[in-house]
């Protein structure tokens, strides 16, 4: 294609993954001035500019922007590219409302995608759109703070060239033959005529988008060069419409240079249903829900990966002020890598790339706290040390935690204290065949505390209190308590509130799904026979332990309440056999609508039970990235997962969640054969209650996902998450009690910290309800949340709103932000990211957050209130105290009576 563009003024390329063409250029380093003139002579256009084209349903925001910001830092550098204007998905299965608030934070102007529901149904997303010429419209959502939304095209046909001008063999080409005689150029351009008039309707403008390429289209030199020139052709002959080729930007230009006005849309499009493979009847239409759940492990492999690079790239640049980045982490977020939609053999050398990541983060991680907590080595005082671990616990947020930890030990007898001498209260647990250690840890925002630990053959002064073991089927603390059934819940109590919820194992067969689909007809049986059951309680942990059977599977179920929070942890390890669909399944007793509520990191969306759907089972089906949230009349009930899930309505009063997935075929979606999977995975869902409130899902969801994280030292001052990896000392206990990189915030989070070109790149999220400022003690900048220059976006003009008949999309069952306007600050749950200039060591204090204060009427009225409620509340227990004393007064009294 460069040949192309150099020996063709006219021809125009345009390109998407970044990752793909940093590979290129590094095996051939001396086609990067071209590529550089041909980006400047604007016939080379990047689109997306991310470093893959990412998952929108399996991915976080975070996720999304690390390697969107890895895309951006690389064209950047390399290429002198500064803006990238054309979001370019192409090929995730369905998109979801975080895509436009991340690409307009981004920068992006336009939005272009092709996957879109396609099923045969009279109220087909893609009908609509069609029928109303709104195949281009404005993708508007409040999350993270967007404000205008982005411009989005919907492509008329799948991303492929019309049939006439492709070079598939079951298609009728127009051209007949390369190079093409005047016959071919004229009937081509009859066709495109006709292709043109009949689907104009479709879109609001003169302009009509046209895609030349697919899957493997230019792999054949002598064709292409014979293809654009059949074009150039077509261009210069035809006359009753101007066809040019042109990039994308271009396209967009003339489109919203007509000042035309365009609706609204404000939900996502999600799940995705087309039809199946070819040949196959009418129940073959799929829906796309089962790349939700596909191969797990990897799933949790990326998303564990994540919290490790996140927190290294923030002790990296504060430390070093030193560029870091997870090219292979950033690669899985790809929509066929984190989605599990690929061969075996590619499945494993994503492994392999995740774990080298992985590895080099911990590496880097510990050298740097090796460094700055290891202190400078004492002579022997001629006592004797016990073998002992250092273990470094680390809060990767910025502010103060008291969460509950836990390792693994071969022996029940253990010490954990820290440089003062100070010993934490432990508590052991039986793990299989090894033991668990819990205990209570207090870390202030960005702090590396250095614990030591001691393990004994009996019992030790300070050592673990051993749990006791009961078969009760009762567990909980003052805050929260959980009945179970045969290992299995069935309870959930807080505070005077009882919610029935039973849990089950179900299994689905997976005859009619595939890598990408889940689709059934037949209702899930219910397996798991209970083998072993054990409770084992103590003063800080009480650990519901369940085991259970299918044929030659083994389902483990930890359900953990410590004595200090008011929600719980459920663990769950499990594999599927093949041709098994496995998921966790909760039966409730509400006959209600409207009660599903999905959180995919930007928005909170309410998704009612689709009803009138073929296979309904598969359809109802929904990403959990972020959260799932269940009305339960009096509260919401709310699971976090630590990594990616698919959960649905397979009826109205249950819901359920894929635990892991094994299909038997292929369903015919791209894979092209059978890719098993041999990984097991273990879930880790905090469950909890709340009110529907932005702040605390936030807060629930970013302590989860990015709890405390204890790290093992080695001898060659790498890291392991492994204590039995980890090495044994005999010398003197030479570390610094604590680091703490930078100052608390109570607000804003800091999402990520990099350095790029002696600049520090803050992006700070705002999760509280109200906004905040961030001050930085030296001069900085805003910029586009990518990490290039923040332009203002172009006005696009409005009139209307687009409501989906179909699959609960309705923008109105969005969850809205406070939506108020501030002078300066960040807003309630908007992500802002600044430039700062970078100098050695980083100061602590070099971010302040200050609290906005502003006139609202509304948040008076409140504050009065919530004044008011107080002042009567302490009236209220006064007035109940008064009269207690009189009342012990009177007794007295009454006494001293009877004694006269």
């Amino acid at each position: 294609m460069l040949d192309l563009i150099i020996s063709r003024p006219d021809a125009k390329f345009v390109w998407a993954e970044v990752y793909f063409l940093a590979r290129y250029l590094q095996e051939y380093p001396e086609r990067k001035p071209q590529v550089i003139s041909s980006i400047q002579k604007k016939q080379f256009e990047i689109v997306g500019g991310g470093w893959v084209q990412h998952d929108e349903a399996t991915v976080d925001f975070e996720m999304a922007l690390r390697q969107t910001e890895a895309g951006f830092e690389y064209i950047s550098r390399e290429l002198g590219v500064e803006k990238v204007k054309i979001g370019w998905q192409m090929d995730p299965f369905g998109h979801s409302s975080i895509t436009p608030a991340l690409f307009e934070k981004m920068g992006l102007e336009v939005l272009v995608f092709s996957r879109i529901e396609d099923s045969f149904r009279v109220f087909y997303i893609k009908i609509q759109l069609q029928n109303s010429s709104n195949l281009e419209f404005i993708w508007k959502t409040q999350g993270l703070g967007s404000k205008t939304g982005i411009f989005t095209h919907v492509l008329n046909d799948h991303y492929y060239s019309p049939g006439f001008l492709t070079q598939l063999p079951w298609e009728k080409q127009c051209y007949g033959q390369l190079p093409a005689n005047d016959t071919g150029v004229y009937n081509c351009i009859q066709e495109i005529e006709k292709y043109v008039n009949s689907s104009s309707y479709k879109y609001k403008t003169s302009h009509h988008l046209m895609l030349i390429g697919a899957d493997f289209y230019f792999t054949d030199k002598n064709f292409t060069f014979d293809f654009i020139d059949l074009l150039s052709k077509i261009s210069e002959l035809s006359t009753n419409f101007t066809i040019k080729l042109s990039t994308a930007s271009e396209y967009f230009d003339a489109v919203l240079s007509t000042n035309t006005t365009f609706q609204v849309y404000s939900g996502d499009i999600l799940p995705l249903v087309s039809p199946g493979f070819r040949n196959k009847p009418r129940y073959w239409w799929k829906a796309w829900t089962g790349f939700y759940s596909t191969k797990p492990y990897i799933k949790k492999m990326i998303y564990d990966g994540q919290k490790i690079v996140r927190f290294g790239e923030i002790i990296k640049t504060s430390w070093k002020n030193e560029k870091i980045m997870a090219y292979e982490i950033n690669l899985g977020t790809h929509h066929d890598a984190i989605t599990g939609t690929m061969r075996e053999f590619v499945y494993e050398d994503y492994i392999i790339r995740l774990d080298k990541d992985i590895r080099m983060f911990f590496d880097e991680i510990g050298y740097i706290i090796n460094d700055i907590m290891r202190l400078e080595y004492k002579k022997d005082t001629g006592d004797v040390v016990i073998p002992y671990k250092v273990v470094f616990a680390i809060n990767p947020i910025n502010w103060s935690v008291v969460k509950t930890l836990s390792f693994e030990t071969w022996g029940k007898f253990v010490k954990v204290f820290d440089t003062n001498g100070v010993v934490f209260k432990t508590q052991v647990v039986p793990f299989i065949g090894n033991y668990k250690v819990y205990f209570v840890c207090r870390l202030k925002g960005l702090e590396v505390k250095t614990l030591f630990i001691e393990e004994y053959t009996y019992m030790c002064n300070g050592c673990s209190e051993i749990s006791n073991k009961t078969k009760d089927q009762e567990i909980g603390n003052e805050f929260i308590g959980l009945g179970l059934d045969r290992g299995l819940l069935t309870s959930l109590k807080k505070g005077k509130n009882e919610y029935f919820i039973a849990g089950r194992i179900v299994r689905y067969n997976s005859y009619m799904s595939g890598y990408y689909s889940f689709t059934q007809t037949e209702p899930a049986e219910i397996i798991g026979r209970l083998i072993r059951y054990n409770c084992f309680k103590g003063s800080v942990v009480d650990i519901a332990e369940s085991e259970f059977s299918y044929k030659q599977e083994i389902f483990i179920q930890r359900i953990i309440v410590d004595k200090i929070s008011d929600n719980f942890v459920m663990k769950f390890y499990v594999y599927a056999e093949r041709d098994t669909d496995i998921f966790y399944r909760f039966y409730q007793i509400y006959d209600r609508t409207g009660w599903f509520y999905t959180f995919n990191t930007a928005n909170i969306q309410k998704r009612y039970f689709e009803h009138n759907t073929v296979n309904k089972t598969g359809h109802n089906y929904y990403p959990i990235t972020g959260g799932l949230i269940v009305d339960l009349n009096k509260q919401f009930m709310y699971v976090i997962p630590t990594f990616a899930v698919g959960a649905g309505m397979p009826y109205e009063n249950v819901f359920e969640i894929n635990l892991h997935r094994h299909p038997s075929y292929d369903d015919g979606f791209g894979v092209g054969e059978y890719a098993g999977d041999k990984y097991p995975v273990e879930h880790e869902w905090l469950i909890g209650f709340s009110n529907l409130n932005y702040h605390n899902i936030w807060k629930h969801f970013i302590e989860h996902r990015s709890s405390p994280i204890l790290l093992f030292s080695m001898s060659n001052n790498s890291l392991t998450t492994n204590y039995k990896q980890s090495s044994d000392y005999i010398t003197p206990y030479n570390y610094k009690n604590s680091h703490i990189f930078l100052n608390e915030n109570t607000c804003g989070y800091l999402s990520s910290l990099v350095s790029r070109n002696n600049f520090y790149i803050f992006r700070i999220l705002n999760i509280c309800n109200y906004p905040i400022k961030i001050e930085f003690i030296e001069n900085f900048e805003e910029i586009n949340a990518g990490g290039l220059p923040l332009y203002n976006p172009k006005v696009l003009l409005e009139k209307g709103f687009i409501e989906f008949k179909t699959y609960n999309n309705s923008g109105k069952n969005v969850l809205d932000y406070p939506d108020k306007d501030f002078v300066d600050g960040i807003k309630p749950f908007e992500l802002k990211t600044y430039k700062v200039k970078a100098f050695g060591v980083m100061r602590q204090d070099i971010m302040i957050e200050k609290i906005v204060e502003y006139d609202d009427d509304d948040e008076k009225l409140y504050f009065f209130i919530l004044c008011f409620g107080a002042c009567l509340a302490c009236f209220l227990v006064f007035f109940a105290v008064m009269k207690k004393v009189r009342k012990v007064f009177r007794l007295r009294e009454n006494k001293e009576l009877k004694k006269a």
